[in-house]
């Protein structure tokens, strides 16, 4: 897959591509494999995560210099999100279309949207104040706004470009279930399992039209 770096998309200096397989059966995508399965699979992968949590949390304190007991909180919640994640996966609610509201369409279509996986995902890489200084930077990952002013408080909200705004609180906190990334130059996309989900499913419209012209 190509990078983005300096606003422009890259491919590998090798022009070599790869497709993402899956390592059991070397398929492509998701598509085809029921929810239920999906699930199971991400089920496994949290067992394995919380097993494996120790280990984890050496690899994250040596690779990213933090300290051993933040490490291993970091990765104690890993097999939760995981379970997150399965769950919010089994959700993919499509949206009925009001197709009846378009003028010359009658009541005898019916229009809804469903939710496909993109493909199978290898691996996720983390990516490591007034209002005009907060917006004085190209980055925008996240704001802390401390303030008994509640309409101090909406301005901020409303102009601080930042992914995450926090009132009567540094921006560190998050919670995993939480849509969190960044605007401007702090990111492409949110994270968090719901935001996630959508950012690697596509929308297929259906029309389902209950007699042919």
């Amino acid at each position: 897959m190509e990078m983005l770096i300096g606003g422009t998309w890259q491919p590998a200096a090798s022009g070599r591509t790869e497709d993402v397989t899956s390592p059991f059966d070397g398929t492509v995508t998701w598509r085809r494999t029921p929810a239920h399965e999906r699930m199971r699979i991400l089920l496994r992968a949290a067992e394995l995560a919380d097993e494996r949590a120790e280990q984890t949390a050496q690899i994250i304190s040596a690779e990213a210099g933090k300290t051993i007991t933040e490490a291993r909180g970091e990765a104690a919640r890993s097999g939760d999100l995981i379970r997150l994640a399965a769950f919010e996966g089994t959700q993919l609610y499509g949206d009925a279309l009001p197709l009846d509201a378009n003028r010359g369409t009658g009541l005898d279509k019916i229009g809804f949207t469903v939710h496909q996986p993109v493909g199978i995902v290898a691996a996720i890489t983390p990516f490591k104040s007034a209002i005009a200084q907060a917006n004085g930077t190209p980055y925008g990952l996240g704001a802390g706004i401390f303030t008994s002013d509640v309409s101090g408080a909406v301005r901020a909200i409303r102009e601080i470009d930042a992914g995450n705004v926090h009132i009567n609180w540094t921006p560190l906190w998050r919670a995993d279930l939480m849509p969190y990334g960044g605007l401007k130059a702090s990111g492409i996309g949110q994270e968090g399992p719901r935001a996630a989900v959508a950012e690697m499913t596509d929308t297929k419209t259906v029309i389902l039209h209950g007699r042919p012209w």
